[in-house]
């Protein structure tokens, strides 16, 4: 949470979109895994109501994503001098980062070849 903390501290364009680029990797990526475990519980015929509603919810998380990236788009086109090298470099990095923690967190039994009747079978791709 330090891109949060930092624009706390600190309110710059600089901190805004990278505390922005953090919302949109929890809402982008990070609920998603959260949302995984209902929709395999109705796939399986059970929970459906929940099921409904993780479904709004995920098209809100949805519609959260696109206004964020959309905000970040804004705010560099009207400020082009903020995107430097150093914004990509931290860009890449910090969704290579939360790829990697949700790649540990979420384990094996996210992978395709995995099913809740059977064993896995499916291995992460090594890097």
């Amino acid at each position: 949470m330090g891109a949060y903390d930092d624009f706390m501290r600190e309110k710059t364009a600089e901190t805004l979109l990278k505390s922005l680029i953090q919302s949109s990797i929890l809402e982008g990526i990070n609920f998603y895994s959260g949302f995984a475990y209902f929709y395999n519980m109705v796939r399986q015929n059970r929970m459906t109501g929940t099921g409904k509603i993780i479904s709004f919810i995920n098209r809100d998380e949805l519609a959260h994503t696109k206004f964020i990236s959309e905000l970040i788009r804004a705010i560099i086109g009207e400020n082009p001098e903020l995107q430097t090298n150093e914004l990509t470099a931290y860009v890449h990095q910090a969704f290579e980062h939360a790829i990697e923690l949700e790649t540990q967190c979420t384990g094996p039994t996210r992978w395709p070849a995995c099913s809740a009747s059977s064993a896995c079978t499916a291995t992460p791709p090594t890097t």
